[in-house]
């Protein structure tokens, strides 16, 4: 195990041979509007929930996970946090959950590689977080779908070359997309990463934001604006928002 600071004082304990903590859960955690009521899917030691939850991004927090060794990482990393009162860990599969209300949003960050695609990695808790062994896309949408009301939001960070089977699995699944950013280490780049919003019972009303360019061209890593503004702030510019028909 290893403790690292993912900023505004929180600590992550996480498994050293399991999957860290990087930019797609910061980003993700940051892309998330606020809300009162958040599910988060496949949590892992809980990055995310732990960000949106002290950054009052969302005053409740689920954090569903249902690897064992992850799951006791969760806790610790909520309770070393103190933050107990907002968000409740889960031992489960997301598949089986049904909250006792609709939550306001549902956010996740699925395993990108389909289960018999690519090398396996060695320790099978990062095996399974990056090949979709306990589900692929179409659950977490499909159960995302289940569990929010009309108008509920989804938010998903994901691999740009599987970006037509997420549209595929948000269409079916009642979750019409509204807002998409690619990502990309820096202008030189294609992109690594995509982010999405989508609402339940919405029609496809897509706002595809600019590109999020993460670092200046250059050698050094040097951090662009906008990325520097949600490393510190845990916000994305206003420029890549939009309030209307949403």
């Amino acid at each position: 195990m290893e403790t690292i600071n993912i900023g505004d004082g929180l600590i992550l304990h996480q498994d050293k041979a399991g999957l860290k903590f990087g930019t797609d859960a910061l980003l993700l955690a940051a892309y998330i509007r606020k809300c009162g009521f958040l599910v988060e899917y496949g949590s892992g030691s809980g990055a995310v929930s732990l960000l949106t939850a002290s950054r009052g991004r969302a005053d409740r927090v689920a954090a569903i996970e249902i690897q064992a060794r992850q799951y006791r990482l969760l806790c610790k990393n909520i309770l070393e946090n103190d933050l107990c009162g907002k968000i409740e860990p889960l031992h489960c599969d997301l598949r089986d959950y049904r909250p006792s209300r609709h939550p306001d949003a549902v956010a996740a960050n699925p395993p990108f590689m389909k289960a018999d695609s690519g090398f396996p990695a060695e320790d099978e808790g990062k095996n399974a977080a990056r090949h979709e062994i306990h589900g692929g896309i179409g659950d977490f949408c499909v159960n995302a779908g289940a569990i929010l009301g009309t108008g509920g939001a989804f938010y998903c960070v994901y691999r740009p070359d599987r970006l037509p089977d997420l549209l595929a699995a948000m269409r079916d699944s009642g979750l019409g997309l509204r807002r998409m950013t690619m990502v990309h280490h820096s202008i030189s780049h294609p992109a690594s990463l995509v982010l999405c919003e989508g609402r339940r019972g919405g029609k496809d009303d897509v706002f595809v934001t600019r590109p999020l360019i993460l670092y200046e061209s250059g050698g050094e890593k040097i951090l662009t604006p906008d990325y520097r503004r949600i490393y510190e702030t845990g916000e994305f510019d206003e420029s890549f928002l939009r309030t209307r028909n949403l």
